[in-house]
């Protein structure tokens, strides 16, 4: 497992907007086959 490191995001203070935030890739998801792209 990757850790991720902790970044500040707008939607963790109040009067967020859901278009405010960041993604971090992991990698992708090889489990049966599945091939999934997985992010936080």
């Amino acid at each position: 497992m990757n850790k991720i490191p902790k970044i500040g995001c707008a939607c963790e203070k109040p009067d967020f907007n859901y278009t405010e935030f960041r993604s971090s890739e992991l990698g992708i998801d090889h489990t049966n086959g599945r091939y999934g792209e997985v992010s936080i």
